[in-house]
This record gives C-alpha cells, sequence and structure tokens, in this order.
C-alpha cells in the first residue's frame, strides 16, 4: 500500500506558473511578486501592464531583445530587469530588457541597435569578426576632437 504524503502540494505562482508560491497568502512567486510591485509603481496607460505580464508568463523573465536571463533583483547587475520604451516617448511600446543594453540602445537608432545586436550574436556565437559599425549619434555625447581644438583655441 503506497503512503500518503502528508504535504499539500504547492500551488503554483499564477503570474508565471513556473515557480511555487514563496507565502501561503500569496498568488505569486518571489519573482513575480517583485515584478508586479515594480509594474505597479511605473504609472504605466492601461493594457501595458497586461501586455508585460503576458510576456512573463510567454518568456518567463528574459531580454525582449537578446533572450538573455534577466536579474530580478540585484540592481546592480549589468542584466537586472528595466522597462524600455522602444520608440522613445511612447507610452504604450514598452518591453522588459536588462540595463546594459537598455543603456546600449539609449546611444543608437533602432536601426543602429539591431544591426550592433545581430552583429554581437554573430561574433560570440558564430566567431565571426565584428566590422566597424558608423553610429549617427556618437558624437552627441563625445564630441570630435577637432571641435574641442577650435573651441579651446589649442594648437
Amino acid at each position: 500500500m503506497p503512503k500518503k504524503s502528508l504535504k499539500k502540494p504547492l500551488k503554483k505562482c499564477c503570474m508565471c506558473t513556473r515557480r511555487p508560491v514563496f507565502s501561503i497568502k500569496t498568488v505569486y512567486c518571489r519573482f513575480c511578486s517583485y515584478f508586479s510591485a515594480r509594474i505597479s509603481n511605473e504609472r504605466f496607460p492601461p493594457g501595458v501592464r497586461e501586455k508585460l505580464v503576458d510576456y512573463v508568463r510567454r518568456y518567463d523573465f528574459t531580454c525582449a531583445y537578446t533572450g538573455m536571463p534577466l536579474d530580478v533583483f540585484d540592481y546592480k547587475s549589468p542584466r537586472f530587469l528595466e522597462f524600455d520604451h522602444v520608440t522613445p516617448g511612447d507610452p504604450y511600446d514598452v518591453v522588459i530588457t536588462s540595463s546594459w543594453v537598455n543603456e546600449m540602445k539609449a546611444d543608437q537608432t533602432f536601426k543602429e541597435f539591431r544591426r550592433s545586436i545581430r552583429r554581437l550574436y554573430l561574433n560570440f556565437m558564430k566567431g565571426i569578426k565584428i566590422k566597424n559599425i558608423k553610429l549617427a549619434h556618437w558624437f552627441r555625447l563625445c564630441p570630435p576632437l577637432i571641435s574641442k581644438r577650435k573651441s579651446l583655441h589649442l594648437p
């Protein structure tokens, strides 16, 4: 006769449906509970929160651009989960991404960014060397040395 287990099976998280909840009184796992709190603090327009929750249900906590697993808790990590506006200023087009990918995207046009991600993938996964990429907005942050010399009256 098989023994019956006295422990009740653990409830699954209602957001990600992958991990068990961390307390009897909650409906979320640790990761989804923290994610839900961050979404509610962001003041997203209606529909955006549901879109992000659906993304987490489908792909768990992975970067929308690279597919890299994200760190939900450690804000000092370069893989820390951030909310990114795909088109700057459009509050309805928001995805989750890592902090370093979001920082890299901030200094490039979307076309340059997609090309950079593709080239990084080819370099790391296929071993193909990266060619130089000419960026449209690079001098916005770091003006060319020639213009500095003229403005500072250097020889």
